[in-house]
């Protein structure tokens, strides 16, 4: 006859969800007895401690939590999630990681300034990623937070468009798109004795000299020919080229020519810019060196419209370590950092000691 039992356990020692079930004949409900350790009750005081085992696992089952993670990626993953503990006795192993989003970062740069929170950073392991606000999936600009000396900072990737994660992916080609840069020396843990000094320029001076096969908005076909200009500016540590044109080159605008637009040459018009513009890296914050590694020259083409927004055409942001002096071929960009095929523009470059 059908008799009440105990749940029964899986592989491994663990109760099913199924807290009762009928056994067909009185065999299987001695075995499955015997392995929950209860046995056929012949006096109440034995069937009080099968109550009491059975409860025991019922409450086992109960408190019991599903895995929530693959044990096989468990195994390969390197870094823990850990909160930040200010203390200065706070002991962190070097494969802990803490994560700040971008508005807690930002202030952690105010309250320990700015080379404190790069100090800090040379200890410790920090995540930074968008603020929950950004319900339109924008992003912040990424180079705030390499400057801070921030080792992940996380972006949005839902839009390829926009200036922060075109940012993000030129710096990251520097490596072969693995995924890792190194970051300078001055950002990193490293013995006084170990560092070998060496001398980086104060700036550069670049002339756009002229372009080649320039694309239409939007890599289109059709349409009016496009109207190019360029502009070139810095962007690393304290450089700020939205605040003015103290600091970014811009060419005059040359009309109807994307074939072959050409900026400096002997019949350039008088009104042109100079040849040369000087564009300066900032020195208030941290080493020559480090500042000219985290820097990067942004090059930008765009097409004038006297009636409209001017059309992006294309780009390339190049660190400034691998910048070499002399007349320099540069490729193009589309805004999902797609390489224009034969598009590029022509640059002269000098290093300002």
């Amino acid at each position: 006859p059908g008799v009440e039992s105990s749940p029964t356990l899986e592989a491994g020692g663990q109760p099913t969800k199924d807290s009762s079930h009928t056994f067909e004949n009185e065999d299987d409900e001695e075995e499955e007895a015997a392995v929950l350790g209860v046995k056929s009750a012949k006096s109440p005081e034995e069937d009080a401690k099968n109550n009491e085992i059975r409860a025991a696992l019922k409450k086992k089952q109960k408190e019991a939590k599903p895995t929530k993670f693959a044990k096989e990626l468990d195994d390969i993953t390197i870094m823990e999630a850990v909160h930040y503990d200010p203390s200065p006795k706070a002991k962190r192993q070097t494969y802990q990681s803490t994560s700040f989003t971008e508005t807690k970062s930002t202030s952690m740069m105010k309250k320990l300034t700015m080379e404190g929170y790069v100090d800090l950073n040379k200890q410790i392991l920090t995540r930074v990623y968008p603020s929950g606000a950004r319900v339109d999936s924008s992003n912040y600009n990424p180079m705030t937070h390499w400057e801070a000396g921030c080792q992940l900072v996380a972006l949005n990737w839902q839009s390829s468009s926009g200036y922060p994660l075109r940012l993000n992916k030129f710096r990251f080609m520097e490596n072969g798109n693995c995924g890792f840069v190194r970051k300078p020396v001055g950002y990193r843990k490293v013995p006084e004795s170990q560092i070998v000094p060496r001398k980086v320029p104060m700036g550069l001076k670049i002339s756009v000299i002229s372009g080649f096969q320039l694309p239409k908005p939007n890599r289109e076909v059709g349409g009016e020919i496009v109207d190019p200009y360029v502009i070139a500016y810095l962007e690393g540590p304290g450089i700020t080229p939205e605040g003015g044109d103290k600091n970014k080159l811009t060419t005059h605008t040359i009309d109807d020519n994307g074939f072959h637009p050409i900026w400096v040459s002997p019949t350039s018009p008088p009104s042109s810019p100079a040849p040369f513009t000087t564009l300066s890296i900032a020195t208030d914050r941290l080493s020559m060196e480090s500042t000219w590694d985290l820097s990067m020259l942004v090059i930008q083409v765009y097409d004038k419209d006297p009636a409209s927004f001017d059309d992006f055409l294309g780009e390339v942001m190049v660190p400034l370590r691998f910048l070499r002096q002399g007349i320099r071929y540069v490729p193009l960009y589309d805004e999902h950092t797609k390489l224009i095929e034969g598009a590029f523009i022509l640059c002269k470059i000098e290093f300002v000691d």
